[in-house]
């Protein structure tokens, strides 16, 4: 899987999650490949409207999404695989929408792609990851609907569903729109995300996901699954 690839399909976890208390909420987030019986706590997940911070695969890669104030934004994405080390940090400013101000890369030299993009200024419908959360919180997201936000210094948008069971509510999306088989892909995710939500308090709280991967060589699926973490009194 790319880093593109990883990067956006954290961040569709990530935004079609429901809004949050300001005290962060952590998953754990499991997976197994086929044939494994035993599923693996292999990335993390801590999220509120300040602050995302998500782990993947035994932090080979991380994101962080943070809004500084409120007209600044930055994100965060390090790779930690051997011989591909890099930080990579990207700063934004907002008046009446965002703009790129800064891209830079630590460990690694920077893309040339994304230095491109610095001074791209963004149509005022797409918001920052910490944004999204407000209105999951507060039910603004309707069967339907499109979520519209930039990641490293490119903007996405994806349709959302929206169903009701008898105990949760449940958005789903995916990426096969965004993500196409590229030259030298090993993973990809081209199957429907789900993220179950509960109603509490007159707020929706996100309690847990699911997703599968898919190994591009043999054709084998690798469930993801992530589980609110009940806090010890």
């Amino acid at each position: 899987m790319k880093l593109k690839e990883i990067v956006l399909a954290g961040a569709l976890l990530l935004s079609s999650s429901a809004a949050l208390s300001q005290n962060k909420l952590k998953f754990d987030v499991y997976s197994r490949e086929e044939g494994l019986l035993k599923l693996l706590n292999s990335s993390s997940l801590r999220i509120n409207s300040e602050q995302i911070d998500f782990s993947f695969l035994f932090d080979i890669y991380s994101m962080e999404f943070q809004k500084l104030t409120d007209s600044t934004y930055r994100e965060i994405v390090r790779n930690n695989f051997l011989w591909q080390a890099k930080d990579e940090f990207f700063d934004y400013s907002k008046d009446s929408c965002y703009t790129l101000l800064s891209y830079s890369a630590v460990r690694g030299k920077p893309r040339e792609e994304k230095k491109a993009l610095v001074e791209r200024r963004f149509d005022k419908k797409y918001l920052s990851l910490p944004e999204l959360f407000k209105d999951f919180e507060e039910g603004r997201l309707e069967n339907g609907d499109s979520l519209h936000f930039i990641v490293n210094g490119m903007p996405y948008s994806v349709k959302i569903k929206r169903r009701e069971n008898q105990d949760s509510i449940i958005y789903s999306s995916s990426l096969e729109d965004i993500i196409k088989r590229e030259p030298g892909d090993i993973i990809i995710c081209p199957y429907p995300i789900e993220v179950y939500a509960i109603e509490k308090d007159g707020k929706f709280v996100p309690i847990g996901f699911s997703t599968e991967l898919l190994r591009v060589k043999n054709g084998k699926k690798i469930p993801i699954n992530g589980k609110l973490r009940e806090e010890k009194d």
